[in-house]
């Protein structure tokens, strides 16, 4: 994983969200489109990014703001590669584009995926890597596709290995997942889409310890139990309404 946008309406809100969540945020940068964000970042260089538009006034405006016509949630997945060089080639039958230092998709089942090279930015600071809850990064995302024949086709050109498992989001259903060198992206059914045409459901953060989540969540006022993070033993649960539309979960080992 490279990083997810998360779209939100309401940054302040969401970045006390997520502060409350344990994270540690630095801070955006103004851009001419209006969009403004704000970073989770992590030590293997992969993070989350809250961001909104304010208003649509070009094609990326206007497509979070579409998105965020149907709630807070993510919105895109960037996928780590440690080079660009090539990959549109390679991925040009899925509609693979270059597009200001990265590689897209046209509108269609790949939209929401694009590609990244986790390259540092000079502001980052030693203490943006450092947060409450321990997080050191993100190492599974869960999706539910309309159509994943393309995700597949496109992970698996990519190098990965499908392989059937059980998904509990807190209902278990089978799913595939694709297993890469950093990660997993785990592919559950369309009908697992918390609202309809949006396939990021969420993602896992590997964090040094769950009793320090634990004492994050109960400094916050946020429970654990049936209305509140679900504690799993290995791992913590939480639901998209305590993550800005987003299932977010805590462990600490990568599930195999």
């Amino acid at each position: 994983m490279e990083h997810i946008p998360v779209a939100v309406q309401d940054l302040e809100t969401a970045q006390a969200r997520f502060r409350a969540l344990g994270f540690t945020l630095k801070p955006g940068r103004p851009n001419a489109n209006g969009i403004r964000n704000a970073h989770a970042k992590f030590q293997d260089g992969s993070y989350l990014e809250l961001i909104t538009a304010p208003h649509a006034v070009d094609e990326l405006t206007a497509a979070y703001r579409q998105h965020l016509e149907r709630g807070d949630g993510p919105a895109y997945l960037s996928l780590y590669v440690s080079t660009l060089e090539g990959l549109a080639t390679r991925l040009a039958d899925l509609g693979a584009r270059s597009d200001e230092g990265t590689v897209t998709f046209p509108p269609g089942p790949l939209e929401p995926f694009f590609f990244g090279t986790r390259a540092p930015s000079p502001t980052d600071k030693p203490e943006y890597v450092e947060h409450p809850n321990g997080a050191l990064g993100v190492d599974r995302v869960w999706l539910a596709p309309s159509d994943s024949a393309p995700v597949e086709r496109m992970l698996v050109r990519l190098g990965a290995q499908l392989m059937p498992t059980q998904v509990c989001l807190p209902a278990c259903t089978t799913a595939r997942t694709a297993h890469v060198a950093q990660g997993d992206l785990v592919i559950l059914p369309a009908t697992a889409q918390q609202v309809r045409g949006r396939a990021i459901l969420g993602a896992a953060i590997r964090v040094m310890s769950l009793d320090r989540v634990r004492a994050v969540l109960q400094r916050s006022g946020i429970p654990i139990g049936p209305d509140g993070a679900l504690d799993r033993g290995d791992s913590l649960l939480l639901p998209p309404p305590l993550a800005n539309g987003m299932w977010l979960e805590f462990h600490t080992t990568r599930a195999e």
